[in-house]
């Protein structure tokens, strides 16, 4: 059921206005899409605000102090992984099949279900981490100051796993906002908890200060729960159920509670991989470089250059094909339920659609624009050219989410862990030999990543098909993205030497050329056909405003 397809009361009482979205829904297809944007644009901007840290975290505390944090978050992420990745999708599902029958007595109980894992899981995982911080510290990282980062970062584990529990709730209400601001509020207060102390701190050692950036993820988490809990507060009345109680037989919690984790299991091997990889690049890619010849601080510097500043930025991009993927899985699993096959067809297809509109552009313009990017955000072009690398693998990310949101709303949840792992086996090897050649680095570590990735991403499309017949026709679904990123591409290059004979100004030329290209290429894809009426009215706030814009030029269909 769609939030317009909600009762006006459950509207109300949640507080929560669609951005931009009319009132009346075209089709199915558009519901989970504009479901979709709305937590993409919110995800979109947190990460921006992310990216902002990133930036000014280097300016204070060094390479050598963002290197400390990212080993400190790498290890945080493969421990948040198993304590909650997996659940969200999982309540999100439970919760939707009950809503559907109004039965939200019974959405009450797996959202407390939901909390009692969440947060016996996040606690363990807390202390494990805080008491394993020395062997890390000292036999994987070879790095005694990396000890009190990731000491700071263990308390956000339990933190963000009882946020996640909320997150879930809303999504299986099909409700999107909730999510995406509490990301937002999460991340400006962890920024400015971050300038309060990080300055001083450097003073008396920069592993304190990237200590305090590290904790600054535990402070934004509480906030994120304060409001999410205000707004499940002021929902709660609409928990009650509308029929009487006796018309739903009361499941117990234990037993909820072992269908989120039979469910969450495969789930959370399939996402744990990725921060896994993180992991073993924060253990691989600094020795590799050592063993290359370079000192241990200098190889430290380079992994932080690595996954600091270039990771951050190549995956931006990535937020709006994650959040589809997510709203993928309860609508695919409504269609599989209803034996629908064309429309599971239908949503998949739709999903890898929009995923290649974003990808595609966004890849060819940080090839294009690498070094300028990274002088732009971190003063330096050091991060450009790994950067370039990491997003010539932009477009096999987006459809290894896509595709396994697909899987996973189809009841086969193991198969994108299968080719995740394969993916993530072929990345490893080629890191360590391409890493160790002198003469790539960090370049190597990124063209192994991106290796991996299209591996991943080739198994699980073809797993698709063949497992819900949604074939993909790359030629015909990727033809005007392809030629309106050419186009795009080549106004970049001309407008970005424009702006610096006119400027004589990296960043203003930069920035020039990056609004250039996005309008050159919304143009081209409108004027091809690639964009109609109907995908822009998915776009919350501005779409529709776009869309008559275009309109009036004679460069839409309807």
């Amino acid at each position: 059921m769609s939030p317009e397809g909600f009762p006006g009361e459950h509207r109300q009482f949640f507080g929560l206005w669609m951005l931009g979205g009319s009132k009346v829904q075209k089709d199915r297809r558009v519901e989970f899409l504009r479901g979709a944007f709305i937590l993409a644009i919110a995800s979109f901007l947190s990460r921006l605000i992310g990216v902002a840290f990133r930036i000014v975290i280097p300016r204070i505390i060094g390479t050598y102090g963002v290197g400390l944090f990212s080993q400190a978050y790498a290890i945080y992420n493969v421990f948040l992984s198993l304590s909650t990745v997996g659940v969200p999708l999982a309540v999100s599902k439970m919760i939707a099949d009950r809503v559907a029958r109004s039965d939200m007595r019974g959405a009450s109980r797996v959202m407390r279900a939901a909390m009692t894992i969440l947060g016996a899981s996040g606690l363990v995982f807390a202390v494990l981490l805080i008491l394993g911080a020395g062997p890390l510290a000292h036999r994987v990282y070879l790095d005694p100051k990396a000890y009190w980062p990731i000491v700071a970062i263990a308390p956000a584990i339990f933190l963000v796993s009882i946020e996640a529990g909320f997150r879930g709730f809303y999504q299986g209400l099909q409700q999107m906002a909730p999510s995406g601001y509490s990301q937002l509020i999460e991340q400006l207060v962890r920024v400015a908890a971050m300038f309060m102390l990080v300055a001083p701190l450097v003073k008396y050692g920069v592993e304190y200060a990237a200590a305090w950036v590290a904790f600054t993820s535990a402070i934004g988490a509480v906030a994120g729960i304060l409001y999410l809990f205000s707004v499940y507060l002021h929902g709660r009345p609409f928990l009650v159920a509308k029929k009487p109680a006796s018309a739903f037989p009361v499941e117990s919690l234990g037993s909820i509670m072992w269908r989120i984790v039979a469910f969450t299991i495969p789930v959370s091997i399939s996402a744990m991989i990725s921060p896994l990889m993180g992991l073993v690049d924060a253990a691989l890619v600094p020795g590799r470089l050592h063993a290359a010849g370079l000192g241990v601080k200098q190889a430290t510097e380079l992994y932080g250059i690595l996954s600091g500043m270039a990771f951050p930025v190549a995956n931006l991009p990535t937020v709006l094909s994650g959040a589809l993927a997510v709203s993928l899985v309860p609508t695919i699993s409504e269609a599989w339920a209803l034996e629908d096959r064309r429309l599971v067809q239908s949503r998949a297809l739709a999903g890898m659609r929009v995923a290649g509109i974003i990808s595609l552009p966004a890849a060819v313009g940080l090839i294009v624009l690498g070094p300028e990017i990274s002088h732009l955000l971190y003063g330096t072009t050091a991060a450009g050219v790994p950067l370039a690398v990491l997003a010539a693998g932009l477009f096999f990310v987006a459809f290894q989410q896509i595709s396994s949101g697909v899987l996973q709303g189809s009841g086969r949840s193991d198969l994108p862990v299968r080719n995740m792992f394969l993916g993530a086996l072929v990345k490893t090897i080629f890191t360590w030999f391409l890493t160790g050649i002198s003469c790539l680095g960090i370049v190597g570590a990124a063209l192994a990543s991106d290796i991996g990735y299209f591996v991943s991403a080739v198994l699980n499309v073809r797993t698709m098909a063949a497992f819900t017949g949604a074939g993909v026709d790359f030629l015909a679904l990727l033809g005007s993205p392809a030629l309106a990123s050419l186009i795009m591409a080549a106004s970049v290059e001309g407008s970005l030497r424009l702006g610096l004979y006119v400027t004589h100004h990296t960043s203003i030329a930069t920035l020039g050329a990056i609004l250039v290209g996005l309008l050159v290429y919304i143009v081209s894809m409108a004027a091809m056909g690639g964009l109609t009426r109907n995908d822009l009215d998915m776009v919350p706030v501005l779409g529709s405003t776009l869309a008559r814009w275009l309109a009036r030029l004679g460069l839409l269909k309807k």
